[in-house]
């Protein structure tokens, strides 16, 4: 009998560390303030005339001041990150339009998003969800995880389990964005390749991401009510485009993102055929542009959008 009152103080005794412990760290990473995501996720009774989201290419490609310094009166901001995929895209809209507004929504439609990614607990507490996201939304979309459980749980595992990762949240060693605009500026630097188009196209998988494509369509409908939606692809360099053309996966991909485009009625904006002038001046790399193309991007798509050709 005493044994088992030992055990059961011993078992006590962890699930109070192990709930202090969980307290804590969500704390710390709530208290983040070099974290775009956690800037993202905390944001509330904002009202935004324009808000951009994707991956890098917006991050790094849209600035918001020079956005709406050619449209005085409006406001715009960056919600691009690292990586961004249509599921973190889903989970982020769905938490920020409960607390906030946005007058216009542009939506990031890079085909290599629905090539190969999905979703898993990694991205959920690498992109600090946890403390802000409950933890069954997650769950809905994380699959074939065994693991989910006891990660989501033992805090004390989940910590040992992504460290690295963690420790960089809490070191606040994430890229400098612009608090006031979301904005991650780059250098000038003209265009150096990085070989990235041929990287992409090795690593992408056999076929299309139906989780991908499934969340693309629930964004549409969970903001159609709330905000317009835009589709845009930003402008990428020529080399970029001359080796993805001849990927199969990669017509899949766009012609699976263009069927749904047309599906809803998405006005649809092509950065590459806004911006025929793609120089390497303009670009970091093949995927990328630099703070001078990032200008010109933002200045001409903000001409273009609200000065229209009648």
């Amino acid at each position: 009998m005493r044994s088992v009152k030992k055990l059961a103080v011993a078992v006590i005794g962890l699930l109070v560390l192990n709930l202090l412990f969980e307290i804590g760290l969500n704390e710390s990473i709530k208290r983040a303030r070099n974290s775009k995501i956690v800037w993202i996720l905390k944001q509330e009774n904002k009202h935004y005339t324009n808000l951009f989201i994707g991956a890098s290419k917006i991050d790094m490609g849209i600035d918001p001041a020079i956005f709406d310094a050619a449209a005085p009166g409006t406001r715009t901001v960056n919600f691009g990150y690292h990586g961004f995929s249509f599921i973190d895209i889903d989970i982020l809209l769905d938490h920020f339009l409960a607390h906030n507004r946005a007058d216009n929504v542009f939506i990031e439609v890079e085909p290599i998003t629905v090539m190969s990614f999905d979703f898993t607990k990694y991205n959920a507490y690498y992109n600090s969800y946890m403390p802000f996201i409950p933890a069954p939304d997650l769950k809905k979309i994380v699959k074939n995880d065994k693991l989910w459980y006891s990660w989501k749980y033992l805090p004390f595992y989940r910590y040992i389990d992504f460290k690295d990762e963690i420790d960089n949240i809490l070191k606040f060693s994430t890229v400098n964005y612009d608090a006031a605009s979301g904005y991650t500026p780059r250098s000038m630097q003209a265009y150096d390749s990085h070989l990235i188009a041929e990287g992409l196209t090795m690593s992408t998988g056999a076929g299309l991401s139906k989780t991908q494509l499934k969340c693309l369509s629930k964004i549409i409908n969970a903001v159609k009510g709330k905000s317009r939606i835009y589709f845009i692809r930003m402008p990428t360099h020529r080399h970029f485009e001359a080796v993805l053309q001849g990927n199969q996966v990669y017509k899949l991909a766009k012609n699976a993102i263009d069927s749904i485009t047309l599906k809803y009625g998405i006005p649809y904006i092509n950065g590459n055929s806004m911006m025929l002038n793609r120089t390497d001046s303009l670009f970091r790399d093949d995927f990328h542009l630099n703070a001078k193309g990032a200008g010109q991007f933002s200045a001409l798509l903000s001409h273009q959008l609200n000065n229209p050709k009648r």
